[in-house]
C-alpha cells in the first residue's frame, strides 16, 4: 500500500526513526521493519510517497497517527526557531517528527533505557519482546510483539535476568503490578497537565509513591513520546551539553556556574533537573519537547563538534 504526503505536510522518514526516540526499528534494503502493537510494518519514502507493508490490517490512517502528520510541523518549527544554533538544528534535521509511541511500551522501555546507549536498549527491548511476547512470521522472518503488563507482572525472575536487565528487573516486575492492579494509571495521566503527571511519575503525589525506576528525564520521554505532552523537555548527557554550550545566558549566574558543583560530570539532582527543564520549557513554549529532539539528533551528529 502507499499514499502521497498532504500537501504541505512536511516529513522525513529515516531523520524519525533515526533520531532516538525508537528502539525497535531498523533499516534494511531501503526499507524500515518495525513492529508496532503487535504488527511487523515496512515502511519507505520516496520523495512525497510513502509505501507500506504490515502482518496485519494496517492502513495509512494508523501511520499518519503513529508518525504525527497532524502536527503542523511549520508552524511548530517557526515556533521553536529562536536563535542560530536551533535554526542550524532545523536546517539539520527538517521533517524530523515525534512519534505517538504505545503508552505501556514506551513507558517500559524508557525504564530499561536508563544509563544505557541506544543498541544497548535495542537489544534489551528486543531480548523483552522475544522472552515474553509474541511471534509473528512476517516475509519468512521471525519477530516478536512487545508483552503486556500481564506478561511482565509475575514474570519468572531468571527469564528477565536473560533480557539483560540488571537492576531495572526490580522496577519493570514493580510497574508492571502497578498497571495491572490500576488499570486506569495510564489513562489518568493523559488527563493531566504535564505538571501534575511529571509529579506522579517521578516524584509520587497525595495519592501513592512515584513509579519505581521513573526518575525525571524516563518521565519525561514517556510523557513526550506517548502522552502527547510536547512541552516536556528531557535532558541526558547530551542535551545538557547543548544546554550549557549554547542556553547558558537562560540561567542566572550561568549554566557552568550555577550546575558545576553537582556531584558526577552528567548527573542532574531532581532539582537542578526541573530548573533546567523549565527554563527550557519557558524559553521554548508548548513545543519545548519538539525542540529539545532537533536539539539532540544534531548535537549527537556533531552539531557541537
Amino acid at each position: 500500500m502507499e499514499f502521497e504526503l498532504p500537501i504541505g505536510v512536511i516529513f522525513n522518514l529515516d531523520h524519525t526513526l533515526n533520531c532516538g526516540q525508537l528502539f525497535r526499528w531498523y533499516k534494511k534494503k531501503g526499507w524500515w521493519y518495525g513492529v508496532v502493537e503487535g504488527s511487523v510494518i515496512k515502511v519507505k519514502q520516496v520523495d512525497r510517497k510513502l509505501t507500506f507493508k504490515s502482518s496485519t490490517n494496517i492502513d495509512q490512517s494508523f501511520l499518519k497517527n503513529y508518525f504525527r502528520l497532524d502536527d503542523n510541523l511549520s508552524d511548530i518549527l517557526s515556533t521553536i526557531n529562536l536563535d542560530p544554533f536551533m535554526n542550524k538544528a532545523i536546517n539539520h534535521s527538517t521533517g524530523l517528527r515525534l512519534v505517538r509511541q504505545p503508552v505501556w511500551e514506551c513507558l517500559i522501555s524508557y525504564i530499561c533505557s536508563s544509563f544505557s546507549n541506544i543498541r544497548t536498549i535495542k537489544k534489551r527491548i528486543a531480548k523483552i519482546s522475544m522472552e515474553f511476547g509474541k511471534r509473528i512470521i512476517f516475509e519468512g522472518d521471525e519477530y516478536y510483539s512487545f508483552p503486556g503488563p500481564d506478561d511482565l507482572a509475575n514474570s519468572d525472575i531468571k527469564k528477565l535476568m536473560n533480557c539483560s536487565l540488571g537492576f531495572r528487573i526490580d522496577s519493570v516486575r514493580s510497574v508492571s503490578q502497578k498497571i495491572v492492579s490500576d488499570k486506569t494509571f495510564l489513562d489518568s495521566l493523559m488527563k493531566m497537565t504535564y505538571e501534575k503527571a511529571w509529579d506522579t511519575l517521578a516524584i509520587g503525589n497525595e495519592s501513592g509513591k512515584p513509579l519505581r525506576g521513573v526518575g525525571p528525564k524516563v518521565a519525561d520521554c514517556f510523557l513526550l513520546f506517548s502522552l502527547d505532552k510536547l512541552e516536556a523537555f528531557p535532558t541526558d548527557v547530551w542535551v545538557k551539553r547543548v544546554v550549557s554550550s549554547k542556553y547558558s545566558h537562560l540561567f542566572h549566574g550561568g549554566f557552568n556556574r550555577k550546575f558545576s558543583t553537582n556531584s558526577g560530570s552528567n548527573t542532574l539532582s531532581t532539582i537542578d533537573y526541573k530548573i533546567i527543564s523549565k527554563t527550557m520549557r519557558n524559553y521554548f513554549g508548548e513545543y519545548a519537547g519538539y525542540a529539545q529532539e532537533y536539539l539532540y539528533f544534531y548535537a549527537r551528529d556533531g552539531g557541537l563538534i
